[in-house]
């Protein structure tokens, strides 16, 4: 049960990293960048469209398994119409975040986590079987890095409580 409760953890926060690591400051820059622009324009950040952030997942995976361009035109459909969801559930999220009861943040996660194996289902139709199984390799690497930031931030929380 704790591992299915990573899991769950671990895909939205791929999905949470992967639309926080493409922010941007308003000039363009990569967040994190200095800019020579007043600190207010720096600190001010936008999120990527699910267009810009599709775009981004299909270079990655073009680059990665090496995709045709029949390949990266149907990749690119698949990684948009989802992109496209995840935007719509971090909506909902934000709108109602505090408003959410124990019941409803478990539906949006069996919803969330729902989505991603749709995904994948519809990857596993374009992608040959060589390059599915190289992206579930990525894909769990992924998915293990952000457990073991997960980790270390609740490690680091639990020494901040009992300091």
């Amino acid at each position: 049960m704790e591992k299915k409760i990573k899991f769950l953890l671990a895909t939205l926060m791929l999905g949470v990293t992967i639309s926080l690591s493409a922010q941007t400051t308003q000039s363009g820059q990569p967040t994190g960048t200095k800019s020579t622009q007043s600190t207010q324009q720096s600190t001010q950040k936008k999120s990527m469209t699910p267009q810009e952030i599709a775009q981004k997942e299909t270079d990655k995976m073009t680059k990665s398994l090496t995709l045709t361009a029949e390949q990266q035109t149907k990749i690119q459909a698949i990684n948009l119409k989802y992109a496209q969801q995840r935007n719509e559930h971090m909506q909902k999220m934000k709108e109602s975040k505090a408003a959410m009861t124990e019941d409803q943040k478990k539906q949006m996660k069996a919803n969330m986590e729902t989505s991603a194996n749709a995904q994948d289902a519809e990857f596993k139709t374009v992608l040959t079987s060589e390059q599915y199984q190289k992206y579930l390799t990525n894909k769990e690497s992924k998915v293990k890095k952000i457990e073991q930031k997960v980790e270390k931030g609740v490690d680091k929380e639990v020494d901040k409580i009992k300091k």
